[in-house]
């Protein structure tokens, strides 16, 4: 089994590894890193529905809205949320074998949740991946939120290099995807986005006349694409990926570190939705789940604090 020595230091080694170990190590530090700097900003959860509250309480309520509509994409959401939380295991062997699917789990308990709210701030079902993906990009680049507000935008141009980072401080300098020494974890989300930005232009591009690749820009690229990305990854292209080789330690934070920021951005996205629909809505919505999974502990506990942290 590799060590970690030989995967942070791969140059000394010679990197004596599979393409999959190689992919493994860059996916699971990218996410690391997501949630050290989601941990460094909000070391409880309490923190986060606090500020969350506090930067989105200009948010208008919707009271016209289709409540079938974000009653069963919330509870969509809920439902793969336990999934996710009741597959983790500290047994490697079966963290591996579950890390093919937490990604997707992940994805989609966001993604559920996500298409409420996107639908909730302007009014219109986004009813597609992409669609809702981009609503909820322009929402969370304008608000002060990290590191759901960091992004990647604009064309490739010929040189692919003229794409650039939103939100980020000025001068930030990128490190290539296998440092590990003297990196902040900023640094390594923006190394992540700068990466999966190209990759989103390979993805939506479609030939016209006049129209060349490198004038074409996908959009704002968020954590959120980042997670299409791993979800495409474990359900399709690169399943060997996730059941790659590496230390025990390794293999089991992979499957929290998903947990943790499924946890987080559903919490960022249910104080917008009770922005939009109320407290007292939002809660009517859980409780009708609740009496269909009783054990869904996660949101039942998100809800208890929603009731005493937001006014």
């Amino acid at each position: 089994m590799a060590s970690l020595k030989g995967l942070f230091n791969y140059k000394s080694t010679g990197f004596p590894f599979q393409e999959v170990e190689y992919q493994f190590e860059t996916y699971r530090y990218y996410l690391q890193c997501f949630v050290k700097m989601m941990n460094t900003g909000y070391p409880k959860i309490d923190y986060l529905i606090t500020d969350a509250a506090g930067k989105l309480a200009h948010l208008q309520g919707f009271k016209g809205y289709d409540a079938e509509w974000v009653s069963r994409f919330l509870k969509n959401g809920w439902n793969t949320e336990y999934i996710l939380n009741f597959n983790l295991s500290s047994e490697p062997e079966l963290a591996r074998i579950n890390n093919q699917w937490q990604p997707i789990q992940t994805y989609y308990a966001i993604y559920s949740v996500g298409e409420a709210l996107a639908y909730l701030l302007d009014q219109h079902k986004a009813g597609t991946h992409k669609s809702c993906l981009k609503k909820l990009n322009y929402f969370l680049k304008g608000i002060n939120i990290q590191p759901w507000n960091l992004m990647y935008t604009g064309k490739l141009g010929k040189s692919g290099k003229d794409h650039f980072h939103v939100n980020f401080p000025v001068g930030i300098v990128i490190p290539h995807n296998l440092a590990r020494t003297g990196i902040e974890p900023i640094q390594m989300v923006c190394k992540c986005l700068k990466a999966e930005h190209p990759k989103r232009v390979d993805d939506d591009f479609q030939k016209k006349p006049g129209i060349y690749k490198y004038n074409f820009d996908p959009g704002l690229t968020s954590l959120l694409n980042f997670m299409y990305r791993m979800r495409i990854k474990s359900n399709y292209e690169e399943i060997d990926m996730f059941l790659a080789e590496a230390p025990d330690e390794v293999i089991i934070e992979f499957g929290k570190n998903l947990a943790f920021i499924c946890l987080y951005t559903l919490t960022l996205f249910e104080i917008a939705i009770i922005r939009k629909i109320g407290k007292a809505n939002f809660s009517k919505i859980v409780e009708e789940y609740l009496k269909i999974n009783k054990s869904a502990s996660a949101i039942e506990a998100r809800n208890s604090l929603y009731k005493s942290l937001i006014k």
